[in-house]
């Protein structure tokens, strides 16, 4: 049940079945026992696999390396034209993708030009890469997902990454589960967490990052370029929640500057502010929030109940 088309294509196979190889060289030197289901198609497509079986090799030089994997899917010239060990359940589809690495590990998903190129995951794997160059630097890195393209393309030791977005994540090289939504490339207005861990970014289009949380815990809520030192310290506006969940609001102006709005349905009610010495809690007292309004009562003796005081802050 074996079909050979082309020179010296499945020329060593002795007569195991349900096998197909079409092109020069294709499957030279499989045999690998009964019913083992592989098919390539393509010069030299597979030409390297010895006993492996549920193959699928389509392209030039598809899988021209591997020998003994099993349920691998290599579309496109050199697609996975890497792994010389057995390597099972893995998926790659385009222009040399998973192309140069010698152990890519298992159950990977390369999808785009040159996606996971590199992978040399080993025992480990469980990548994802969909894009041009998404992952394409990816060494022994494994249980990343790098979604766009160049998304995650430096990553070489970095595990546990997701990235989605065109550049998302595209500088980080050896840190660990990080997980960036947008543009930001790792190293980008005023953050670097290209070697950093555990954190989680939200950027726009631009790569400018809005939302930051770090690995201890700490979240940035900011405009372009601040930090969360920064905000901390009071030299730029912005606020974010530390670590404990306390609230850090700053102004970097010692002039009256609202740091929090308060609305109902009557519009604004109320806002928190600050000058140079002091902070200002402001409500309304706007004659249309108010009911029940009446001016028959005894004002005198409410007012002989107030006790000013008069007092200096300990210095």
């Amino acid at each position: 049940n074996n079909t050979a088309v082309g020179y010296q294509a499945l020329s060593t196979e002795d007569g195991h079945g349900n096998n197909t190889a079409i092109g020069y060289q294709s499957m030279k030197v499989l045999n690998a026992g009964a019913n083992a289901a592989n098919t390539a198609i393509g010069y030299k497509s597979g030409v390297a696999v010895t006993d492996g079986h549920s193959n699928t090799l389509l392209g030039t030089l598809a899988g021209s390396v591997l020998e003994t994997g099993d349920e691998n899917t290599y579309v496109g010239y050199a697609a996975g034209s890497s792994g010389t060990t057995s390597f099972t359940g893995n998926t790659a589809l385009g222009f040399n993708a998973f192309a140069a690495g010698a152990n890519v590990g298992d159950a990977n998903t390369a999808i785009g030009w040159s996606t996971l190129k590199n992978t040399n995951a080993n025992s480990n794997g469980n990548n994802t890469a969909l894009g041009y160059n998404a992952g394409r630097g990816n060494d022994t890195g494994y249980d990343n997902t790098f979604i766009g393209s160049q998304a995650g393309s430096s990553n070489s030791t970095g595990y546990s990454n997701t990235t989605l977005g065109k550049g998302s994540g595209s500088l980080i090289s050896t840190g660990n589960a990080n997980t960036i939504i947008g543009r930001f490339d790792g190293n980008q207005d005023g953050l670097d967490i290209r070697t950093s861990s555990n954190n989680i970014v939200l950027s726009d289009g631009a790569g400018t990052y809005h939302i930051h949380i770090d690995s201890s815990g700490t979240k940035v809520m900011r405009g372009s370029g601040v930090t969360g030192a920064q905000i901390g310290n009071g030299t730029s506006s912005g606020s974010y929640f530390g670590n404990a969940g306390d609230f850090y609001s700053s102004r970097a102006t010692s002039s009256n500057s609202i740091h929090m709005r308060f609305y109902n349905t009557n519009g604004q009610v109320g806002n928190i502010a600050t000058n140079g010495t002091a902070t200002h809690y402001n409500t309304s007292s706007d004659y249309r929030l108010k009911e029940n309004v009446v001016y028959d009562w005894d004002a005198t003796t409410r007012l002989k109940q107030l006790k000013p005081a008069r007092f200096n802050f300990i210095a």
